[in-house]
């Protein structure tokens, strides 16, 4: 079924506007300047909570691809476009493994986390992780489920962020009423 979805989609959806989108999409190179101008303004007008967001967010980021790097290590599953033939490849074929996919992983752990803390931002977060786990599969570079493993592997590490988010508020807080009492 992974495969027949991963067909689908690579070839039966294939057509000039998605040949021409997918590998923007799919590059991150693309999203490094709007995403710094957002971090930059929750760092500059965010307040208590976009600080927060925006530096545990970088974080979550490094421990997210580090854990989507280390299941590569442990399955190491090849990629559709080492693996199966007649792939339509739009990309570079990485070396690196298939499962789970590192874009996946990211942008899903980004979205569940920001959107937690902005839920006015869940729906174009959702519809920016799902547009860029389809495009790895319509790229050749994943099959579905890789895409599907780093959704879940993304949306298990955003949970431990926010959990450290609350754990650093509380005790800030804390720090603040004791520093505050011994003031007045």
């Amino acid at each position: 079924m992974d495969i027949s979805l991963f067909y689908l989609i690579n070839k039966g959806w294939q057509n000039r506007f998605f040949d021409f989108l997918m590998p923007i999409i799919s590059n991150e190179s693309y999203f490094r300047l709007p995403l710094a101008v957002l971090w930059c303004g929750l760092m500059i007008w965010g307040k208590r909570k976009g600080r927060m967001v925006a530096l545990l967010g970088l974080f979550l980021l490094l421990f997210s691809d580090q854990m989507s790097y280390l299941l590569k290590l442990l399955v190491k599953r090849p990629r559709p476009c080492h693996a199966l033939p007649g792939v339509h490849l739009l990309a570079g074929c990485s070396r690196s493994y298939s499962f789970p996919s590192n874009h996946a992983t990211n942008v899903f752990a980004a979205a569940a986390f920001i959107a937690y803390f902005y839920r006015w931002l869940l729906l174009p977060a959702l519809v920016v992780s799902l547009t860029v786990g389809f495009s790895r599969i319509y790229l050749g570079v994943h099959y579905p489920s890789d895409v599907a493993g780093g959704a879940m592997v993304g949306f298990c590490c955003a949970p431990l962020f926010i959990f450290l988010q609350q754990a650093i508020f509380t005790w800030l807080d804390r720090r603040w009423r004791v520093a505050s009492s011994d003031h007045a």
